[in-house]
């Protein structure tokens, strides 16, 4: 008998647990912020119908912002000096960002593709513009015809066809843009301070 309820104790341990990996699974896929959504127009803000979102950061001058920026930069990529594209002081800042582990579904098979972007960042008091442009996606389009690539919407008929690529490049963007804001409110492992 002491079996029985030895297994029924590790049951419900086993349940509590998977519980608490949900619940904190939860909140930190809910408490990333959507800043990015993909339409068959392309990628959009979360809120409006425009291709980039803006930033907010009270009590930051756009000088602070500007130099926490390029300070990302240089941390968050191996080599910065060669994905900065455009620099212009206290203004604007265009860098170069990937995503190489990026696979299409095509007829049952997976197909790795790389994603390439250009990051374009505009600096004012107390807010940055973030705009994903140059897209290189490697033959994955918005939408389109069927024989030109690997489309996320059906042009023709609008349905969505690549479900889960579409969450994953939406993660991917949202999550890049969520780094530069935490980034910069000097909650990230990388801004430490010493």
């Amino acid at each position: 008998m002491g079996g029985f309820f030895y297994v029924c104790g590790n049951i419900k341990h086993l349940i509590m647990k998977n519980i608490f990996t949900f619940l904190l699974l939860f909140v930190v896929f809910t408490s990333n912020a959507q800043y990015f959504k993909i339409t068959p127009n392309g990628l959009k803000n979360q809120a409006e119908d425009k291709s980039f979102v803006v930033l907010e950061f009270t009590d930051q001058s756009k000088t602070d912002l500007y130099a926490k920026a390029v300070k990302y930069i240089h941390q968050a990529y191996k080599n910065p000096e060669r994905v900065i594209k455009s620099n212009l002081k206290d203004e604007s800042i265009r860098f170069i960002s990937y995503k190489d582990d990026m696979k299409v579904s095509n007829g049952g098979v997976k197909i790795p593709v790389e994603i390439k972007y250009a990051v374009q960042l505009e600096f004012k008091d107390g807010k940055i513009k973030y705009e994903i442009v140059d897209q290189d996606f490697g033959g994955l389009t918005y939408s389109g015809n069927i024989w030109k690539g690997y489309l996320i919407w059906n042009e023709k008929n609008g349905k969505l066809r690549l479900e889960e690529e579409k969450n994953l490049l939406e993660s991917h963007f949202n999550g890049e843009a969520q780094l530069l804001v935490n980034f910069i409110n000097g909650k990230s492992e990388t801004n430490n301070d010493w």
